[in-house]
Protein backbone atom coordinates (compact mmCIF):
# COMPACT_ATOMS: atom_id res chain seq x y z
CA UNK A 1 0.00 0.00 0.00
CA UNK A 2 1.61 3.22 -0.93
CA UNK A 3 0.98 6.62 0.56
CA UNK A 4 1.07 10.26 -0.70
CA UNK A 5 3.03 12.52 1.31
CA UNK A 6 0.05 14.34 1.90
CA UNK A 7 -1.14 11.69 3.58
CA UNK A 8 1.66 10.84 5.71
CA UNK A 9 1.07 14.34 6.73
CA UNK A 10 -2.54 13.16 7.82
CA UNK A 11 -1.15 10.73 9.81
CA UNK A 12 0.72 13.12 11.56
CA UNK A 13 -2.17 15.30 12.23
CA UNK A 14 -4.18 12.84 13.13
CA UNK A 15 -1.47 12.26 16.36
CA UNK A 16 -2.71 15.56 17.53
CA UNK A 17 -5.42 13.63 19.02
CA UNK A 18 -2.78 12.34 21.18
CA UNK A 19 -0.38 15.07 21.90
CA UNK A 20 0.88 16.24 25.62
CA UNK A 21 1.70 14.61 28.93
CA UNK A 22 2.07 10.66 29.26
CA UNK A 23 -0.47 10.49 32.17
CA UNK A 24 -2.43 12.73 34.56
CA UNK A 25 -4.17 10.67 37.33
CA UNK A 26 -3.57 13.28 39.82
CA UNK A 27 -6.55 15.63 39.52
CA UNK A 28 -9.58 14.61 42.01
CA UNK A 29 -11.72 17.24 43.42
CA UNK A 30 -14.78 16.40 43.26
CA UNK A 31 -15.15 12.83 42.15
CA UNK A 32 -18.52 12.31 40.31
CA UNK A 33 -19.63 8.33 40.30
CA UNK A 34 -20.83 9.32 36.84
CA UNK A 35 -17.16 8.52 35.66
CA UNK A 36 -16.68 5.37 36.50
CA UNK A 37 -20.19 4.96 34.54
CA UNK A 38 -18.14 6.48 31.52
CA UNK A 39 -14.81 4.16 32.07
CA UNK A 40 -17.52 1.43 32.41
CA UNK A 41 -18.56 2.44 28.49
CA UNK A 42 -15.18 2.79 27.55
CA UNK A 43 -13.49 -0.24 28.55
CA UNK A 44 -15.42 -2.43 25.43
CA UNK A 45 -14.95 -0.35 23.09
CA UNK A 46 -11.23 0.55 24.28
CA UNK A 47 -10.69 -3.42 24.08
CA UNK A 48 -12.15 -3.81 20.81
CA UNK A 49 -10.03 -0.84 19.51
CA UNK A 50 -6.89 -2.37 21.29
CA UNK A 51 -7.42 -5.89 18.90
CA UNK A 52 -7.93 -3.60 16.26
CA UNK A 53 -4.25 -2.15 16.56
CA UNK A 54 -3.33 -5.82 17.19
CA UNK A 55 -4.97 -7.55 13.94
CA UNK A 56 -3.17 -4.10 11.92
CA UNK A 57 0.18 -5.20 12.95
CA UNK A 58 -0.60 -8.67 12.37
CA UNK A 59 -1.29 -8.43 8.91
CA UNK A 60 1.54 -6.17 8.26
CA UNK A 61 3.99 -8.89 9.99
CA UNK A 62 5.20 -6.74 12.74
CA UNK A 63 3.68 -9.48 15.11
CA UNK A 64 4.42 -12.52 14.30
CA UNK A 65 5.74 -15.95 16.05
CA UNK A 66 9.27 -14.75 15.28
CA UNK A 67 8.99 -11.99 18.16
CA UNK A 68 8.47 -14.35 20.23
CA UNK A 69 6.53 -14.47 23.45
CA UNK A 70 7.49 -11.14 24.79
CA UNK A 71 4.97 -9.39 22.30
CA UNK A 72 2.39 -11.67 22.90
CA UNK A 73 3.19 -11.42 26.60
CA UNK A 74 2.04 -8.01 26.83
CA UNK A 75 -0.88 -8.41 24.86
CA UNK A 76 -2.26 -10.27 27.09
CA UNK A 77 -1.71 -8.11 29.82
CA UNK A 78 -3.16 -5.65 27.58
CA UNK A 79 -6.22 -7.41 27.80
CA UNK A 80 -6.14 -8.55 31.35
CA UNK A 81 -5.77 -5.03 32.23
CA UNK A 82 -9.08 -3.98 30.64
CA UNK A 83 -10.89 -6.85 32.22
CA UNK A 84 -8.86 -6.10 35.63
CA UNK A 85 -10.69 -2.42 35.45
CA UNK A 86 -13.94 -3.59 34.54
CA UNK A 87 -13.82 -6.02 37.59
CA UNK A 88 -12.02 -2.27 39.77
CA UNK A 89 -15.21 -0.54 38.93
CA UNK A 90 -18.03 -3.39 39.72
CA UNK A 91 -16.47 -3.79 42.97
CA UNK A 92 -16.59 -0.21 43.84
CA UNK A 93 -20.22 -0.18 42.45
CA UNK A 94 -21.20 -2.97 44.98
CA UNK A 95 -18.93 -2.03 47.89
CA UNK A 96 -20.47 -0.46 51.26
CA UNK A 97 -19.96 3.39 51.57
CA UNK A 98 -17.11 2.74 53.90
CA UNK A 99 -15.00 1.26 51.51
CA UNK A 100 -15.42 3.60 48.28
CA UNK A 101 -13.14 5.45 48.90
CA UNK A 102 -10.48 2.54 49.00
CA UNK A 103 -12.03 0.93 45.96
CA UNK A 104 -11.73 4.15 44.36
CA UNK A 105 -8.21 4.24 44.61
CA UNK A 106 -8.09 0.56 43.30
CA UNK A 107 -9.70 1.64 39.79
CA UNK A 108 -7.46 4.61 39.46
CA UNK A 109 -4.21 1.59 39.81
CA UNK A 110 -6.02 -0.15 37.60
CA UNK A 111 -6.28 2.55 34.57
CA UNK A 112 -2.35 3.49 35.47
CA UNK A 113 -1.49 -0.15 34.93
CA UNK A 114 -3.37 -0.18 31.69
CA UNK A 115 -2.14 3.01 30.41
CA UNK A 116 1.77 1.37 31.53
CA UNK A 117 0.98 -2.20 29.55
CA UNK A 118 -0.40 0.29 26.74
CA UNK A 119 2.61 2.04 26.77
CA UNK A 120 5.15 -1.50 26.89
CA UNK A 121 3.49 -2.57 23.95
CA UNK A 122 4.20 0.17 21.74
CA UNK A 123 7.83 0.15 23.13
CA UNK A 124 8.10 -3.49 22.28
CA UNK A 125 6.64 -2.94 18.71
CA UNK A 126 9.41 -2.62 15.73
CA UNK A 127 7.90 -1.24 13.08
CA UNK A 128 10.37 -0.51 9.93
CA UNK A 129 7.42 1.05 7.87
CA UNK A 130 7.19 4.94 8.98
CA UNK A 131 4.08 5.48 7.46
CA UNK A 132 2.21 2.26 9.61
CA UNK A 133 4.09 3.30 12.88
CA UNK A 134 2.20 6.57 12.50
CA UNK A 135 -0.83 4.89 12.32
CA UNK A 136 -0.61 2.35 15.14
CA UNK A 137 0.91 5.39 17.18
CA UNK A 138 -1.69 7.69 16.22
CA UNK A 139 -4.64 4.18 17.06
CA UNK A 140 -3.29 4.11 20.67
CA UNK A 141 -2.66 7.70 20.94
CA UNK A 142 -6.09 8.02 21.27
CA UNK A 143 -6.51 4.71 23.71
CA UNK A 144 -4.27 6.07 25.99
CA UNK A 145 -5.50 9.65 25.66
CA UNK A 146 -9.01 8.57 26.76
CA UNK A 147 -8.08 6.61 29.47
CA UNK A 148 -5.97 9.03 30.88
CA UNK A 149 -8.67 11.64 30.35
CA UNK A 150 -11.16 9.44 32.95
CA UNK A 151 -7.96 8.39 34.91
CA UNK A 152 -7.73 12.19 35.36
CA UNK A 153 -10.70 12.52 37.14
CA UNK A 154 -9.56 9.51 39.68
CA UNK A 155 -7.26 10.11 42.82
CA UNK A 156 -3.94 10.23 42.33
CA UNK A 157 -2.45 6.86 42.35
CA UNK A 158 -0.39 5.50 45.19
CA UNK A 159 2.14 2.33 45.02
CA UNK A 160 2.55 2.20 41.01
CA UNK A 161 5.83 3.01 39.71
CA UNK A 162 5.31 3.24 35.54
CA UNK A 163 7.99 1.82 33.66
CA UNK A 164 10.78 3.98 31.82
CA UNK A 165 10.39 2.75 28.59
CA UNK A 166 12.95 4.01 25.92
CA UNK A 167 9.94 4.73 23.57
CA UNK A 168 6.50 6.44 24.52
CA UNK A 169 3.64 7.82 23.58
CA UNK A 170 3.06 11.26 24.62
CA UNK A 171 -0.60 11.88 24.93
CA UNK A 172 -3.08 14.85 26.43
CA UNK A 173 -6.01 13.41 28.68
CA UNK A 174 -8.91 13.76 26.69
CA UNK A 175 -12.51 12.54 28.30
CA UNK A 176 -14.41 11.01 25.11
CA UNK A 177 -17.71 9.45 25.32
CA UNK A 178 -17.77 5.67 23.44
CA UNK A 179 -19.33 7.77 20.13
CA UNK A 180 -16.46 10.47 20.87
CA UNK A 181 -13.79 7.52 20.96
CA UNK A 182 -15.19 5.75 18.17
CA UNK A 183 -15.32 9.03 15.25
CA UNK A 184 -11.42 9.49 16.38
CA UNK A 185 -10.15 6.11 16.39
CA UNK A 186 -11.76 5.39 12.69
CA UNK A 187 -10.73 8.58 11.43
CA UNK A 188 -7.35 6.85 11.64
CA UNK A 189 -8.49 3.75 10.66
CA UNK A 190 -9.95 5.42 7.19
CA UNK A 191 -6.66 7.42 6.67
CA UNK A 192 -5.04 4.39 7.01
CA UNK A 193 -7.58 2.16 4.74
CA UNK A 194 -7.89 -0.42 7.72
CA UNK A 195 -11.13 -0.19 7.07
CA UNK A 196 -11.94 -4.03 8.44
CA UNK A 197 -10.98 -3.03 11.78
CA UNK A 198 -13.19 -0.09 12.16
CA UNK A 199 -14.57 -0.01 15.74
CA UNK A 200 -18.37 -0.16 16.06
Amino acid sequence: MEFSRRNFLSYSGALAIAGGTVMNTGCWNPFSPDVLAQITKYVAVGLQAFSAVVGIATSAGVINPVEGDVIFGVINLVKAGFADLQTAVSNYNAAPADQKQTLLGKVATAVAVLEGSIQEFWNDLHIPNPTLSAVIEGLLGVILSTLAGWGSLLPSVVGYQKKALPKAIVVTPKKRSPKEFKKDFNAIIVQGAYGQYLVN
